[in-house]
């Protein structure tokens, strides 16, 4: 089982970006995941996911401030680089 890192085990500037993280509000899709959650500012959406992906994008934004990123998968030829 893994140990959870304690806030002293982080620079500065890690510590920043996970204060930064934990305060920023999340949006997660899962048939899992059951509260308690371990993120603080998550909400947990749960149902059709196509639909659900659909509707967010439609609203573009969830805070008027963050915007929804589009992942648009595509089949490689050959590895990166080659």
């Amino acid at each position: 089982m893994a140990q959870s890192a304690r806030a002293d085990d982080f620079s500065d500037d890690e510590t920043e970006s996970i204060t930064g993280l934990a305060a920023a509000e999340k949006v997660v899709i899962s048939s899992t995941l059951k509260s308690p959650y371990a993120w603080p500012n998550t909400t947990v959406l749960s149902g059709d996911v196509v639909d659900l992906v659909r509707e967010l994008v439609e609203s573009r934004t969830f805070d008027d401030r963050s915007q929804l990123l589009e992942y648009v998968p595509r089949l490689l030829d050959a590895p990166l680089g080659r």
